[in-house]
């Protein structure tokens, strides 16, 4: 079975099964439908596609060193932590109980607690001893302030 090609500016090229001849003479072959298409043939992939594949395998990398860390994180967190609640306040150290008033931050009872000293130390004294993950105090909270 021959199909010729003629019309809309198309001469002289016949496509018959499996070739097509091209303009300069070319043979390119031509591949029918559901001739196993797919098998045993390997994907090949263009710069773009190379850039894609590889930035997504890094990002499923990272995520799993973050949940594998993460979780590595949670448990020697959890073992760390455990003697250090025991021992809230050392024996040598002297504190004054605080109760935060209206609008008070962690900076302004540093800063009365210790006027000479640097605000941020104290408030890292005042962490510590609180076991504060943060600087942030609620109204009527009480906590433990370093005596100078």
């Amino acid at each position: 079975m021959s199909i010729a090609l003629q019309g809309y500016g198309v001469q002289g090229h016949t496509l018959q099964g499996r070739a097509l001849q091209g303009r300069a003479g070319q043979r390119r072959a031509i591949r029918r439908r559901g001739a196993s298409a797919g098998a045993g043939r390997r994907i090949r992939l263009n710069r773009r596609g190379r850039i894609v594949v590889g930035i997504g395998a890094a990002i499923m990398v990272g995520a799993a060193a973050l949940i594998i860390g993460g979780m590595l994180g949670i448990v020697s967190g959890a073992v760390s932590e455990a003697p250090a609640a025991a021992s809230s306040t050392p024996a040598q150290l002297d504190v004054d109980h605080v109760t935060v008033r209206e609008g008070q931050t962690l900076w302004q009872i540093a800063s009365t607690a210790a006027p000479n000293a640097d605000p941020r130390e104290t408030i890292l004294q005042i962490q510590k001893l609180n076991n504060l993950p943060t600087s942030a105090v609620r109204a009527g909270q009480t906590i433990a302030v370093p005596r100078y």
